[in-house]
Parts: structure tokens; C-alpha cells; sequence
């Protein structure tokens, strides 16, 4: 099976989004490697306070997703706590399953 998450995805159609208490919200639109790894590259779209209203895209780490909440995933709602990246593994395992690049 194709690793799926190598294609950048627009902003309106991410592989999932995740919400943290501080009012951070991270689109992920592509995957690097493999996402379970701890220090594993993502592109995200990401909207902060500190962003006002707007999105910055650019390179994270998969680890700045830990203690997160995944509020969807390939436009359907979820409800996942992050706990570890081995709940990325999850997600991501559901999208190559049921998503398409």
C-alpha cells in the first residue's frame, strides 16, 4: 500500500485538524516520512492569538501535536486525545485506509 499524506492538501480539505487548550489549531495538509516517529515532519496550516484570524503555513513537528485534541479528520468529525505519537499512527492509519491523495 501507497503511504498516503505525501500529497500537500489545500487548506479547506487537511488530512486532520487538531485544537489544543491555548487556542491553537493545526491543519495537517502533508505528511514527511513516517508520523510516528517523534521528530517526524508535517506541513501545516496552522491558526493562533497570535495569528489573528489568519493561517501560517509551514513545517512542524508531529511532537507539537501531543496533548491535542483531533477534532477531525478527512472532513469528518472526531474527537481524539493525542496522547502520544502512537495516537498519530492511529489517525494516520485511518486516512490511509479511508482517504484518498
Amino acid at each position: 500500500m501507497a503511504i498516503t499524506g505525501r500529497k500537500t492538501r489545500d487548506v479547506k480539505r487537511p488530512y486532520a485538524v487538531f485544537t489544543n487548550t491555548s487556542g491553537f489549531t493545526y491543519r495537517i495538509l502533508k505528511f514527511y516520512g513516517d508520523p510516528t516517529k517523534p521528530y517526524a515532519r508535517v506541513f501545516l496550516a496552522t491558526n493562533s492569538p497570535f495569528t489573528h484570524g489568519s493561517l501560517e503555513m509551514g513545517d512542524g513537528y508531529v511532537t507539537e501535536l501531543v496533548g491535542s485534541i483531533c477534532t477531525e479528520i478527512l472532513g469528518e468529525p472526531a474527537a481524539r486525545v493525542v496522547y502520544d505519537t502512537g495516537s498519530i499512527k492511529s489517525i494516520l492509519k485511518y486516512v490511509q485506509e479511508h482517504g484518498e491523495d
